[in-house]
């Protein structure tokens, strides 16, 4: 009787404990949904009442690279000149030198940051085989438990006062440490080679300076790493370097990239890897050289070769400085020294095969192309830079034979990782309801992207081979890519980045806002001589019979370029005298007046400024009378190409339409030219 009276109070204590652990925990769960809910709703209803449509842009530095003018602030501009009835805001999330399981590890994060709409991916280019998969480390299922999570905190806060009580602190304050919103995984370094904590006498600051690092507060984890390095210098060393690598290439911050790169320097003055660090192009040489200080950056990279002559990169850094001074023989021989190195590098091979092909050293570029491969049978890059050794030397046969090899390399041999970050990155944004655009690197194919995966349903494919193929067809290589970092291309261009931005845009409109745009394709016209040609759903394009207007200008400079959906294109005219007007006269038609109530210009991309200040629209059924519809004033002057649009109070219908320009910005004899790209009239 005792026995069973003491069984059931023990039963009914855990029964108990279990309880209030299932209470706690959904209480945890509980809050930190609802916290996550209002947030979310707080930043759509911003979002929805500012009318935005919002894309996300990730990827690597081929997204990333360009400022104003890379691919999705090039596509922000023309969607939002294609489609005036919604505004698109366009966020470039791309990151040099990062892959997709970096990418995927921040996804939840830049969801719940920016609350994309549609998010566009282009990635996959920089991704080593045989690489981690994000979130592929499994933990036991108590760990992802809120009262696990609670309970290490708490562990953890307690090691962490242990160790400061220790240690001299300058500053007072109290620290107070969450542990959301990571982003990397716990205790993984940015370089592989960094030891692990194990049983190190610091552990407890080093984590706690891993979890502020995690959550980007970079500088109170600094605070911790510098405790840690009095018990600890050789993890702390590699923890600095961590600190200033995120500084460097994620932030682009480089006083205090430079401050911590010095640090780790003090700690272990006789490492090479504060030098010249990782591929990523990381190091003080690298930072200095990015910032023209060719000098110190040379002077670094020969300090790496000092203390360790076979660092591969050190040479390869090298070869950057002695070209950016335009010594090309020196920077050819620093290149062959790294490779002769270590061939697994990909960037001083990119350069070297660069000014191979640009000095006409087909024969090396060839013997060149062929030892990466015979040491990477599966580096696809030797394989298209070798591809295009030949075609550059009219070796049809030879080219064909290695396209072959390559589509079947490409084919057959997907990066796995790269396979099950883009299907993981697709089911969270499915799960999410959010649309996905996948979009393929210039040059490459579709299909090899689309394999990737097999459920298709809801995804956008962008497919970037022929039109860039095309392209350069029309033109020289050098037009669209800066470089050959992929073999077969490069990182493009601004012209390269808009034909990329403008491709993306148009398979948008086509397939998402078909009831939004104003642009839709017309047949070849004759006069613009331009496949995939565009034209603006206005009363010009749509219901304008005859064009007439006071042009003294070059034939390619004519009044039908303002339809021509294309910004680079333009009509100009040069008066006679200063002070005489400019005009643009639309018929449309016997018995197909129309209502005119906004007008939309574009200017000039290049010379913006000739573009008109005072200008005034009339009306008129004969062609002779003709009546004021409005003022047209640009007071500004015109700094970028971005559309000007002016809404007009009109409830009239004319035949003809006449826009007269009275006067512009130019001064001086600069004031006989007016110039517009695009005009609109709705």
């Amino acid at each position: 009787m005792y026995n069973n009276s003491f069984k059931q109070k023990i039963a009914l204590i855990a029964f108990g404990l279990l309880l209030g652990i299932i209470l706690i925990e959904i209480g945890l769960r509980l809050g930190g949904l609802g916290y996550l809910y209002f947030q979310e709703r707080a930043n759509r209803i911003s979002l929805e009442q500012k009318g935005e449509y919002v894309i996300l842009c990730l990827g690597e530095s081929t997204t990333q690279a360009g400022g104003k003018d890379s691919y999705p602030r090039q596509l922000e501009r023309v969607l939002n000149q294609r489609t005036p009835r919604i505004k698109f805001s366009v966020i470039n999330k791309g990151l040099a030198g990062t892959n997709t399981t970096s990418i995927v590890s921040v996804l939840e994060k830049n969801l719940d940051k920016y609350h994309p709409d549609m998010v566009i991916t282009m990635m996959g280019i920089n991704d080593p085989p045989g690489g981690i998969v994000a979130g592929s480390l499994s933990k036991p299922f108590f760990m992802n438990l809120r009262i696990y999570k609670l309970m290490k905190w708490i562990n953890e806060r307690f090691h962490h006062s242990k160790y400061v009580t220790r240690l001299p602190v300058k500053s007072g304050r109290e620290i107070s440490v969450t542990k959301t919103g990571t982003t990397i995984l716990k205790g993984k370094s940015i370089n592989n080679n960094s030891p692990q904590l194990g049983e190190s006498p610091a552990v407890g600051l080093i984590e706690t300076g891993d979890q502020f690092r995690d959550q980007n507060k970079l500088e109170e984890a600094a605070r911790m790493y510098q405790k840690a390095s009095l018990l600890d210098p050789e993890t702390s060393y590699w923890k600095y370097l961590d600190l200033a690598v995120l500084y460097h290439r994620r932030y682009q911050n480089w006083k205090r990239a430079e401050k911590y790169y010095l640090k780790a320097l003090e700690l272990k003055p006789d490492h090479d890897a504060a030098y010249v660090f990782g591929e990523q192009e990381s190091g003080l040489a690298a930072l200095y050289r990015e910032r023209n200080y060719l000098s110190k950056a040379k002077e670094m990279a020969k300090k790496a070769i000092e203390i360790n002559p076979v660092n591969a990169l050190a040479y390869s850094e090298l070869g950057r400085i002695s070209e950016i001074r335009g010594k090309i023989e020196e920077a050819i021989t620093m290149y062959e020294k790294s490779i002769s190195l270590n061939k697994n590098y990909n960037s001083p091979f990119v350069k070297l095969s660069y000014l191979y092909r640009h000095t006409g050293r087909w024969e090396q570029l060839e013997e060149l192309c062929k030892t990466i491969i015979k040491a990477k049978p599966d580096d696809d890059r030797a394989y298209a830079t070798l591809i295009i050794c030949y075609q550059e030397q009219g070796k049809t046969e030879l080219a064909k034979k290695y396209i072959t090899k390559l589509e079947e390399l490409r084919t057959s041999s997907h990066n796995q990782v790269t396979v099950r970050n883009y299907r993981k990155l697709a089911a969270v944004l499915k799960r999410k309801n959010i649309k996905l655009v996948c979009v393929q690197y210039p040059i490459r194919d579709l299909n090899n992207l689309k394999k990737m995966l097999p459920e298709k349903e809801g995804i956008i494919f962008v497919d970037n081979k022929d039109i860039f193929k095309e392209a350069l067809k029309q033109s020289c290589y050098e037009d669209y890519f800066s470089d050959q970092f992929a073999g077969d291309f490069g990182h493009c261009t601004p012209i390269g980045n808009y034909l990329l931005a403008k491709n993306i845009a148009d398979i948008l409109l086509a397939s998402c806002f078909e009831n939004l745009r104003t642009i839709q394709s017309c047949p070849e016209n004759t006069q613009a001589e331009r496949k995939d040609r565009f034209e603006r759903l206005n009363l010009l394009t749509s219901e304008a019979n005859i064009w007439t207007a006071s042009s003294r200008n070059l034939k390619d400079q004519t009044v039908d370029k303002l339809t021509d959906n294309d910004k680079l294109t333009y009509w100009h005219v040069s008066l006679e005298r200063i002070g005489e007007p400019a005009w643009i006269i639309i018929d449309f038609g016997e018995g197909n007046e129309k209502m005119v109530r906004s007008l939309t210009a574009l200017p000039r991309t290049d010379k913006p400024r000739q573009f008109f200040r005072n200008a005034k629209l009339f009306g008129s059924n004969n062609g002779d009378v003709w009546e004021q519809i409005s003022e047209i004033i640009q007071e500004e002057v015109p700094d970028s190409d971005t559309w000007k649009e002016w809404k007009i109070n009109n409830d009239r219908a004319y035949r003809y339409c006449k826009l007269l320009i009275i006067d512009g910005h130019e001064d001086g004899n600069n004031h006989h030219f007016y110039s517009m790209a695009e005009l609109a009239v709705l």
